[in-house]
């Protein structure tokens, strides 16, 4: 922990970290708690609060009836902070942080993605909190071609190169997700930690640092899930996973095919976790958390239906109206496990 942090007093009771769904009618009174450490609303409208950087409206309108809000809560007080227009918040043990940044003119993602991750890589090492574990990327027309060349893949050229100028190409990469919304703005946000956690790569894939080129000029940083032992328990963070084998998009044009095998690869996710550090988790329905992103709203009925067979109708999830980071995928989804440390 940075003498940064120290000089703020924090004692070390147990921190841990939930992360969970709540109606959103309740988001006020959980951004009174000071123990809240993030609070993201899904909305047409993507925005970080100056006042309050715990707060992030993402630009992914929910599909179906219910209205959540994402909510990160600790198990000590949180202190927050800002390092120019980054804003963050932690417990101690925990960095949650955030950037909005705006895209001026055809072209400007890769700047904005390369001003943004060396803003992050900077800020995470001068408060002590070198070791990147999740990470999250919203940005609009994702799909869309400018000069020739996908955004999606823009994009991952200005985040490699902000590794590489930071000298943390070598870095254990994250989990990550990079996902397309619906309203400006390229919103970054992250945990982060003092100590490392431990990728986990799912063997029906390729590991998307290993891409062939043709996906982008530059490839994509992020490992396909992240172990991480904190003080109060474990977590797995699985990236965004689609109905990609190998490097390949499988059963174009067919949803519930790739929710089919976007199911296979989480279980298979699930599967080399457990052989890395035997888990309670065995399986994709014990997930805690999955956040399904939808390309088609007139899917949503039939995606309803398969994921409470494929997983779990007790699995709690939110469904978002989202563009996804190759344009033959038409779902993608991320989640979260929690097992807290045996007393």
């Amino acid at each position: 922990m940075s003498a940064q942090i120290q000089d703020l007093g924090f004692s070390r009771a147990v921190p841990g970290l939930d992360i969970f769904y709540a109606a959103e009618s309740s988001a006020d009174r959980w951004l009174s708690d000071d123990s809240v450490l993030a609070l993201i609303r899904f909305s047409t409208r993507t925005e970080v609060s100056a006042e309050d950087p715990r707060f992030i409206s993402i630009g992914l309108p929910p599909l179906g009836p219910q209205r959540y809000v994402e909510v990160w809560r600790t198990r000590l007080p949180v202190i927050r902070g800002h390092d120019g227009d980054l804003h963050y918040a932690t417990d101690g043990e925990i960095l949650f942080g955030s950037l909005l940044l705006e895209e001026h003119g055809n072209g400007a993602l890769e700047g904005a993605a390369r001003a943004g991750y060396s803003k992050i890589l900077k800020v995470t090492q001068d408060l002590g909190f070198d070791h990147l574990v999740r990470l999250w990327n919203y940005f609009p027309g994702i799909n869309l071609e400018i000069d020739a060349l996908e955004r999606y893949r823009t994009f991952c050229v200005g985040r490699y190169e902000a590794f590489a100028a930071s000298g943390h190409l070598r870095q254990r990469h994250a989990a990550a997700s990079a996902i397309g919304t619906h309203a400006p703005g390229l919103l970054l946000y992250f945990l982060a930690a003092s100590k490392p956690g431990m990728p986990i790569e799912n063997p029906r894939q390729v590991s998307a640092f290993r891409y062939p080129k043709v996906y982008a000029p530059r490839h994509p940083l992020f490992s396909r899930a992240m172990l991480k032992q904190w003080d109060a328990g474990t977590h797995l963070y699985i990236s965004g996973t689609a109905s990609v084998v190998g490097h390949r998009t499988c059963h174009v044009g067919d949803t519930l095919e790739q929710l089919r095998e976007t199911a296979r690869n989480l279980e298979a996710i699930v599967s080399r976790t457990h052989e890395l550090q035997p888990l309670a988790l065995k399986s994709a329905a014990q997930l805690s958390l999955a956040k399904v992103y939808v390309r088609r709203a007139e899917d949503l009925f039939r995606i309803q239906s398969e994921f409470d067979r494929l997983f779990s109708p007790a699995l709690p999830r939110t469904y978002l109206l989202a563009d996804i980071c190759r344009s033959d995928l038409l779902l993608e989804i991320d989640a979260f496990y929690c097992e807290p440390t045996a007393s």
